[in-house]
């Protein structure tokens, strides 16, 4: 080890560099905020929309080859590539030169990307290094030029021919490096389409195509009035109101604590434009919230997020005080009672970088927060003293929403509390549950015994082996979970024990995650024991029992279920009693009763049988040594072997025997079961 240490040094050396910023970025995409091989597809496109934007082209078309390569084409005014008045060519910067562009100060109005999603100048440098191929076409000044990279080399002289042909733009053409991106290469078509949709969204008038060549499919996003068209598409006429766009502009700076004016602060906190775009309505059967800056999707928000909070808060709350809408009981508006009926998209655009991460996804502007509160109170204000109808509707139904949220979370914090259990020690007592000697035992050899009713318990209870064996008997009906919610299934006491038992929590059904999000589900480091054991009556009604757990497993535990852990544990069914001995045997079922008849009418052996209808009929010791041995398991614990079953099958089956539709479940009794009055089932 010593001499290792040794042999690792650390000298003037051991410095080194990469060859150039092509090799840089290539072995270091992420340091100048490339994310992986579909973020090369962003920095292309927006481009293209920037040019869009300043009012050259409204169409952009997007080509996905079958042999993976990307093309974007728009009608802009084509990107610079031919000699400046210098006698340099430009391509050599807006191609292959980090950190050049047109686009570097746009803090002044000079008419050039004034709101411009990328600044910095490096997204198109950074996809021709990052890909394979790169290919560059532009139609300008009546000339076409074309260049080609391979992994950011160049491959050829710039060509120039006349063009003759009033139409301009660009044409790129690109395949990401497998040596760079590692994962893949192949730009997912999905996140192809969600660019272009949000982009069509934020981008009004703008026409944005895809061909997929892949699978041959063709598709168009367009939205004439942008976010307004979006949003009442979104609401599938279910919307309250109609949407209400709004849109603002200002200049100004952050404020900045112990500021001076003067040459230092002017340069750290510099005057800069905000553009603000708003769009939203009220729903009661959808929401959505999305935020964009200079055109890219805020995945985490930040100011806009801010600012739509303080404004709707303020004014709804505001509207209810003072029209005396509000109860005496009533708590005071929040922001989720908002959420739950707003469809909002927020549009915003500033000149300078207020990103709070290199990968764009949140923005921090003390200018634009303060503006758009003000502003969007201002405008709130107006609009509810001028549409009074619609501003009572949106109150009131905001003030509903709240009152419901206030008695859900109520009802979550009553569930919180019931499934913490009666001891904050996850191994203490539980009502009515033996607990195994969890010191001493292992998970997977620890099996939690469910029985039907207290004494079949008190029998289990004193034939079990403690060490890895623990007893929970039932005690009342155990619900129907198929047709209950969450609240109801946790208001069921057994239901309820057996969950506490387990120690693993619960998974909530899908349709009631958004309700109960916030709770924390199925946890299986918290497990408890590694097999559920389900012990019942050979009758109906104990079949009932069984298959009242089995369908609370497979809805609320459907992870413990799939891993083939729960059974049926099954009790002999016939006892032989010889006459002569008073000796007992037993038969597990008709067919081993059959066998043992055989037997005893051979070697003439007299007996009566006897038929073991509940647990509690059974002495301890012949209960251990027949059903809870570790040799009678083999044979009485039968697996439900959830991994061999089919999932549609099973659902069907789960809804056919417990499904509120009663006449599929009378058929299928009349045609499997005999000697049963149909008119007494429920």
């Amino acid at each position: 080890m010593a001499e290792e240490i040794k042999n690792n040094t650390y000298t003037n050396d051991s410095i080194d560099s990469f060859k150039d910023e092509i090799e840089a970025i290539r072995h270091k995409p992420a340091s100048i905020g490339i994310e992986n091989h579909n973020h090369l597809f962003t920095e292309v496109l927006a481009n293209s929309i920037d040019e869009s934007r300043e009012g050259f082209g409204n169409i952009i078309e997007v080509i996905k080859h079958k042999n993976l390569y990307i093309t974007i084409k728009d009608r802009g005014r084509g990107i610079p590539l031919g000699k400046n008045t210098n006698g340099e060519y430009v391509y050599k910067k807006t191609l292959c030169k980090l950190w050049s562009g047109g686009k570097m100060d746009n803090t002044k109005n000079k008419g050039k990307y004034l709101f411009s999603l990328g600044t910095n100048g490096c997204g198109l440098k950074a996809t021709n290094f990052c890909s394979d191929i790169f290919r560059c076409t532009s139609f300008r000044d009546s000339k076409k030029y074309f260049i080609e990279y391979q992994k950011g080399r160049q491959q050829c002289e710039l060509q120039e021919e006349k063009y003759d042909y009033p139409n301009t733009g660009t044409i790129v053409t690109w395949k990401p490096s497998i040596d760079v991106f590692r994962t893949g290469n192949d730009t997912n078509s999905d996140f192809i389409r969600l660019m272009l949709k949000q982009q069509s969204i934020v981008n009004k008038g703008l026409k944005l195509t895809f061909k997929d060549e892949t699978n041959d499919t063709y598709e168009e996003f367009y939205y004439e009035n942008g976010i307004i068209d979006f949003i009442k598409e979104y609401g599938e006429n279910k919307n309250l109101i109609d949407v209400i766009y709004w849109s603002t502009e200002t200049e100004g700076k952050d404020e900045v604590e112990n500021s001076k004016v003067d040459d230092i602060i002017n340069k750290v906190n510099p005057q800069y434009k905000i553009k603000c775009n708003i769009g939203f309505t009220f729903n009661n059967s959808k929401q959505l919230t999305e935020f964009y800056h200079n055109g890219s999707y805020l995945v985490n928000g930040g100011t806009p997020d801010d600012f739509i909070k303080n404004a709707f808060v303020y004014s709804i709350d505001k509207y209810l005080n003072t029209n005396k809408i509000y109860d005496k009981k009533d708590k005071k508006i929040k922001y989720d009672d908002i959420k739950d009926s707003l469809i909002v998209i927020s549009d915003t655009y500033s000149t300078i970088s207020i990103y709070t991460d290199q990968a764009k996804k949140k923005i921090d502007s003390d200018l634009m927060k303060k503006h758009m509160s003000e502003y969007l109170k201002q405008q709130l204000e107006i609009y509810f003293v001028e549409n009074p109808l619609e501003a009572k509707l949106i109150c009131t139904t905001i003030l509903n929403n709240a009152r419901a949220n206030f008695k859900a979370n109520k009802a979550k914090q009553d569930i919180k509390k019931k499934l913490q259990g009666e001891s904050k020690n996850p191994f203490g007592k539980i009502t009515g549950v033996k607990h195994c000697n969890f010191k001493k035992s292992k998970l997977e050899e620890r099996i939690l015994i469910i029985t039907e009713g207290l004494s079949a318990n008190s029998t289990v209870e004193n034939a079990i082996d403690s060490r890895i064996m623990g007893c929970m008997g039932l005690r009342g009906r155990f619900i129907n979970s198929l047709k209950s919610n969450v609240s109801s299934v946790l208001e069921n006491e057994p239901a309820r024990r057996l969950i506490k038992a387990l120690g693993c929590g619960i998974e909530i059904p899908y349709e009631e995650r958004k309700k109960y999000k916030d709770i924390q589900t199925y946890t299986p480091e918290n497990l408890k024991y590694g097999t559920l054991g389900i012990l019942v009556d050979s009758d109906a009604w104990g079949s009932s029992i069984f298959l009242g757990i089995l369908t609370f497993m497979w809805k609320y535990m459907s992870t413990f279920l799939k891993e083939n852990r729960v059974c049926l544990i099954k009790s002999p069914r016939y006892e032989f009693t010889l006459t002569k001995t008073e000796e007992s045997i037993f038969a597990y079922n008709e067919e081993e009763k059959e066998e043992m008849i055989k037997k005893l009418d051979s070697e003439n052996i007299k007996y009566i049988i006897g038929i073991k209808k509940g647990i509690g009929e059974f002495d301890k010791l012949i209960f251990h040594e027949y059903i809870l041995s570790e040799k009678a398991r083999e044979k009485t614990f039968i697996p439900v072997n959830y991994d061999k079953l089919n999932e549609a099958i099973i659902n069907d089956k789960f809804e056919l025997f417990m499904g509120e539709i009663v006449a599929p479940r009378r058929e299928f009794i009349q045609q499997n079961i005999v000697d049963i009055d149909l008119n007494n089932m429920d």
